[in-house]
């Protein structure tokens, strides 16, 4: 089970995540990790795949490039300074002269995806004017990237990458993984009842049964299988007063079993239980575990008796 008791608070924080759960997440093996865009080279399905990682996905907005209509630049995320700068890319770098303060239209921000209004850039004000309203176009990064995984997904891209979310994947496989855990763990203790030693209702001391809580399975020798599986807070009140030597109307075991084996009177009954029954059982002192265990070992199991009275 992998409750979430991690919480990154940064890029490197989702890279230890993701180098933990890989796998789980449908990767068999990480390749490679590098400096540059993108981070990890993975293994999926087979094929190698690029995989960037964020904290959050708008973080992933800074790998994109809008360019102008001019070509004398484009505009690029700088990573040092935080902020989006143009770029030429003609001599590789940012333009830096005086501090320009440039004002975008609604459509233009909205592309870009600007917090605001005004972006403060440091640029060559004699190539890039204030009234600039050249179109801005959009460069798409499928192709080299095929995954992003992010711990929150705080906007959407126009990219059709797939997104892993991997606050909300995480939280998932630990719901799975509980009710597998929740299922592992009633096998075991079925497969424990049904290891057990068989006592036979015919020589059985009573001072070998306890008085206490728990689940038990009755065996048939003639039939070769385990036909009845039940729970009571006294085994030995149960199996030997209830179901050895009692009646009907006391036993749901004693009424199928006579229903079944088309045994008409009680001495019939009893007879049967002393020449072909024996049972093991486990002592189970938590009522809730010992009702699921008989609702499971029943489910798996199913005895012919408990099937029958359910029908």
């Amino acid at each position: 089970m992998h409750a979430i008791v991690f919480v990154p608070k940064n890029e490197q924080g989702v890279f230890y995540l993701f180098s933990k759960h890989h796998r789980e997440l449908g990767f068999e093996k990480i390749i490679d990790v590098g400096t540059q865009f993108p981070d990890v080279t993975a293994l999926r399905n087979g094929n190698e795949v690029k995989v960037e990682l964020e904290f959050l996905l708008s973080s992933f907005k800074g790998h994109y490039v809008y360019k102008k209509t001019t070509d004398k630049g484009y505009w690029k995320w700088d990573e040092e300074n935080e902020m989006w700068r143009i770029f030429n890319p003609n001599n590789n770098r940012f333009l830096d002269v005086s501090e320009l303060e440039l004002k975008l239209n609604d459509a233009g921000r909205k592309k870009l995806g600007f917090p605001s209004a005004r972006v403060i850039v440091k640029d060559n004000a004699e190539k890039f004017s204030t009234n600039w309203k050249g179109e801005l176009i959009y460069k798409t990064l499928k192709g080299e990237v095929d995954f992003i995984i992010c711990w929150e997904k705080d906007c959407d891209i126009e990219d059709d990458i797939e997104v892993i979310v991997l606050k909300d994947e995480l939280a998932r496989l630990a719901s799975v993984n509980s009710h597998e855990i929740v299922v592992s763990f009633y096998v075991g203790k079925m497969k424990e009842l049904l290891a057990k030693p068989r006592h036979s209702f015919s020589n059985v001391p009573s001072t070998d049964i306890p008085k206490e809580a728990g689940v038990y399975a009755i065996y048939d020798k003639r039939l070769e299988a385990t036909i009845y599986i039940g729970r009571t807070r006294n085994l030995r009140r149960r199996l030997l007063g209830n179901h050895k030597s009692g009646n009907i109307r006391g036993s749901q075991f004693r009424k199928a079993l006579g229903q079944k084996i088309a045994l008409k009177t009680e001495a019939e009954i009893t007879g049967y239980i002393l020449e072909s029954c024996s049972f093991q059982f486990m002592v189970i002192k938590e009522f809730e575990e010992m009702i699921r265990l008989e609702h499971f070992a029943t489910a798996v199991v199913a005895p012919i008796l408990n099937v029958q009275l359910r029908q």
